[in-house]
């Protein structure tokens, strides 16, 4: 294969690893960060579409480490911001956080995801 026809999953990797857009494009060569978005959403579309194990539950995932990287941004942002300018940035956080909130199922009467809610196993040397 072709190193063009391995940078779309190379570049879903990286994605799901954390990188944003921006950073997937310098990475991997892409000549806009709108190139590398078209392909981390085409190539999770088209696994999911062929059934290679990447499930809504990964997209969900995906979107949220979006929010979490935008939520990331919009906090530096507010630090230095005008009163103006942090009721708008504030009036954006409480948008994101209630779009992750409905992402992962966490709506008051709706319960959570079960990923979410499971024991994890107990850590090496913790008595029980």
């Amino acid at each position: 294969m072709s190193e063009v026809e391995v940078r779309p999953a190379n570049a879903l990797k990286l994605y799901l690893a954390g990188a944003d857009h921006p950073q997937i494009a310098r990475s991997l060569g892409y000549a806009s960060e709108d190139e590398a978005r078209t392909d981390v959403t085409a190539e999770l579309e088209a696994r999911v579409a062929a059934g290679k194990g990447e499930t809504k539950e990964m997209q969900r995932v995906a979107a949220a480490l979006q929010i979490d990287r935008l939520m990331s941004t919009l906090w530096g942002k507010l630090k230095d911001a005008d009163p103006d300018a942090a009721e708008k940035i504030s009036g954006r956080l409480q948008r994101l956080i209630a779009q992750k909130i409905d992402l992962l199922g966490l709506k008051r009467g709706h319960p959570p995801p079960p990923h979410l809610y499971e024991t994890p196993p107990p850590r090496p040397g913790a008595s029980t």
